[in-house]
């Protein structure tokens, strides 16, 4: 998948869109809340700086904490999920390279080492967010199977997403 900046915007604006339209009030059991706008901040191509991938991680939070009403808790899991997409970029990169320029998908790292990516970077973010929330200690078991749960649904999406929308770049 080439990444370009113009389609980032425009899908990052369409993501963030359906996540507090719909997304925000889809909850099943309320153990399941899907956040979706979390593939933004996975999607980023290998080499962007780090210091850009921290504020664009920041402006997508605080864009959805806006229209949520939920005082910075999604800046601050996106940012620190962000954190530890710079450290696994390391561990998950593609062992023949990858094309400058290539965003990070399904198809760019393969699903094992996507699920293995991306199932850190949810999980890390979703058990953040879950947890702040309630922010108790006595609540921290329901926390955790919420963020379990969620981060599962979440990846499911995110998946899916990429391989109805997104066009696998033909190999040679």
């Amino acid at each position: 998948m080439k990444f370009t900046w113009p389609k980032y915007i425009l899908l990052a604006l369409a993501i963030i869109l359906a996540q507090v339209l719909v997304l925000n009030h889809v909850a099943f059991q309320t153990y399941v809340n899907p956040y979706l706008y979390v593939f933004l901040i996975c999607m980023l191509p290998f080499n962007t700086n780090k210091t850009l991938t921290l504020a664009i991680a920041f402006v997508v939070g605080f864009m959805v904490d806006v229209f949520s009403d939920t005082a910075g808790w999604h800046a601050g899991a996106s940012v620190l999920a962000m954190f530890t997409r710079n450290v696994m970029i390391n561990i998950t990169k593609p062992l023949e390279g990858h094309e400058e320029g290539d965003g990070i998908s399904v198809f760019s790292l393969g699903l094992s080492n996507y699920l293995i990516f991306t199932g850190i970077i949810v999980g890390i973010h979703h058990f953040y967010l879950f947890f702040i929330e309630s922010f108790k200690w006595s609540s921290l078991f329901p926390s955790l199977l919420k963020g379990l749960f969620s981060s599962v649904f979440t990846l499911i999406l995110m998946i899916s997403f990429q391989y109805i929308f997104i066009q696998k770049k033909r190999r040679r």
